[in-house]
């Protein structure tokens, strides 16, 4: 799958993603937009930085295993995707915890967590050999 098939299909799980949230995921969403704003605005560096900030604030608010920080997750993961660090082991661990988070609270058929899947689909595309790479191939 190409970059772009990939941003395509990444934006298209999140429109099922939006379209089935909870309040409690829209809450979050707001949260989180000045960080999707920067993403938007191809500001990786300051994105990364907004979503860190939030990460370290969601963890501390809710704990380590929170949905809410598997969300953060996701936008921090972006992030570091979008701006050239897709193959460091700290974005696929981040990516991988984001997973882990959501099947354990949502279950593994989730559209959230089709979301988490489709970040390690990047790193697919990006040659990256992982344990996750077999994880990515369900979201095909």
């Amino acid at each position: 799958m190409s970059k772009r098939a990939a941003a395509l299909h990444l934006g298209l799980v999140g429109v099922f993603v939006a379209a089935s949230a909870s309040p409690a995921r829209l809450q979050q969403a707001d949260a989180l937009d000045p960080a999707r704003t920067l993403l938007f605005e191809a500001r990786f560096s300051g994105a990364e930085k907004l979503a860190r900030a939030r990460l370290a604030d969601t963890e501390a608010a809710s704990g380590r295993d929170a949905l809410a920080v598997a969300r953060v997750l996701d936008v921090l993961v972006e992030a570091l995707w979008r701006g050239g660090k897709i193959r460091t082991p700290e974005t696929l661990a981040f990516a991988e915890r984001a997973i882990t988070i959501k099947e354990s609270q949502l279950g593994p058929e989730h559209p959230e967590v089709a979301y988490s899947l489709a970040t390690l689909e990047w790193s697919s595309d990006c040659g990256v050999t992982t344990p996750a790479r077999n994880r990515s191939s369900r979201v095909h």
